[in-house]
């Protein structure tokens, strides 16, 4: 609606308050929509997160869907929202992709605690990865093997960014950074309470309650002991996501402090 990578669930708007917040994936997106959800059902007496509206569409259930008339104000007056966006750096968001995709269910079927990988993945992006591993003789060709970190980065470098999948496609098309010109731009390594803070006692959220939710663990994917990246690598993932890079104000050489 707002530009080609729009998507309902990633773009949170509380008419009453004016209040946008942008998402992507792989940057908190399920804490941001489980604390609207509890937030809402808490605090409004909500028992349907989108207020009863939508009764018919499975994700009105599961988040804060505004009514039609608010998706168009904000499309046709955007400057009238405070708008917030979070970011993550695109080294660490890149990785955590892989891993949370690819790398844990290899792990978990070693293990023995998964059959297979789930079918959005081996039914379409593990073969199409698998094919550009033996098309550039890299790691991960051969089924069943396991797909290098190394492999899947150059994999997503190569596709054209609104081909690839959304858990690692460019982060500032989908913030909608273009639309909402004022956006309040926080990135995730600089620290999130003060902003999510904000966010939802705009919202009428009791502060203590947002203080506890705050201070709850949050849904993040496995970590390597060491650094997935070398020079080389890192030049071509900032080549390929260069404008997350210079939009959000990750440096190059960020990767090293990972």
């Amino acid at each position: 609606m707002f530009n080609r990578y729009f998507q309902l669930n990633q773009i949170f708007i509380d008419p009453e308050t004016r209040t946008v917040v942008a998402m992507t994936p792989k940057v908190m997106t399920k804490f941001i929509r489980s604390t609207l959800n509890d937030g809402y059902a808490k605090h409004q007496g909500r028992t349907h997160p989108s207020n009863g509206r939508y009764r018919f569409v499975a994700l009105s259930r599961k988040f804060p869907l505004a009514p039609p008339g608010a998706y168009v104000d904000a499309l046709l007056r955007p400057e009238r929202y405070a708008a917030y966006g979070f970011a993550r750096n695109p080294y660490a968001r890149l990785h955590s992709a892989w891993r949370n995709k690819f790398d844990d269910f290899y792990r978990a079927i070693l293990e023995g605690a998964r059959l297979d990988y789930p079918q959005s993945i081996r039914g379409g992006e593990l073969p199409r990865l698998r094919r550009f591993a033996a098309a550039h003789e890299l790691p991960g060709a051969k089924i069943g093997s396991r797909v290098p970190f190394a492999t899947f980065a150059r994999y997503a470098v190569s596709q054209p960014d609104r081909a690839r999948d959304r858990h690692w496609r460019g982060q500032a098309p989908m913030l909608q950074l273009d639309h909402f010109r004022e956006m309040r731009l926080h990135r995730v390594e600089d620290g999130v309470a003060a902003p999510l803070t904000e966010v939802f006692t705009r919202l009428g959220f009791a502060h203590d309650w947002i203080e506890r939710r705050l201070s709850r663990p949050r849904n993040v994917s496995s970590r390597g002991a060491e650094n997935p990246y070398d020079e080389a690598l890192a030049a071509i993932v900032h080549d390929g996501f260069e404008e997350d890079f210079r939009r959000l104000g990750y440096d190059r050489d960020s990767w090293r402090s990972l």
